[in-house]
């Protein structure tokens, strides 16, 4: 790599800006495999980069914005990393944690964080913090739960959550 093709990554603001210049330089190279998915999944830097612009633009049309902080509670999967680096292309901060971790756990980083949105991998983890995240609606107003992209992210879920406005 030379010094101008290292300089780019040197100056790098924010981890999404690499996705400025990634998907034209590797196009059509393969960048994401996961033969356990069923089909298996395969994506080029290219289809990639489309996958977390999507996923981008989806949070910002339902208003995420600059500096908002968002929960993203799932595993190490093709699905998460396009979840996680969407929230970063939106502007936004996310507070990540395996959904595999304790109810308890995943519930404090929730309050601690100040998110303003929450993103789980599936039913299953939702249902693990729904009896407490319900208790929970006297600080937060449940506002929205959406499935997203069908196909790549199938049971991805969004759940946002707002401030009771006399809070």
């Amino acid at each position: 790599m030379s010094n101008i093709e290292s300089s780019k990554y040197l100056n790098l603001k924010s981890l999404a800006g690499m996705w400025d210049f990634i998907p034209t330089e590797f196009g059509d190279t393969l960048a994401l495999q996961d033969p356990h998915s069923k089909p298996e999944l395969k994506l080029s830097y290219q289809e990639l980069h489309s996958k977390i612009r999507q996923f981008a633009t989806a949070l910002q049309g339902l208003g995420i914005e600059k500096g908002n902080k968002i929960c993203l509670f799932a595993d190490n999967s093709p699905r998460w990393l396009m979840a996680d680096q969407g929230i970063i292309m939106a502007g936004a901060v996310d507070a990540v944690r395996s959904s595999g971790a304790e109810k308890n756990e995943l519930l404090y980083i929730l309050d601690d964080s100040d998110s303003v949105a929450l993103v789980v991998q599936d039913l299953e983890c939702l249902q693990k913090l729904r009896p407490e995240l319900i208790l929970t609606l006297s600080r937060w107003l449940f506002y929205f739960l959406m499935r997203y992209l069908r196909g790549i992210f199938p049971v991805l879920y969004i759940i946002f959550l707002a401030s009771w406005i006399w809070e």
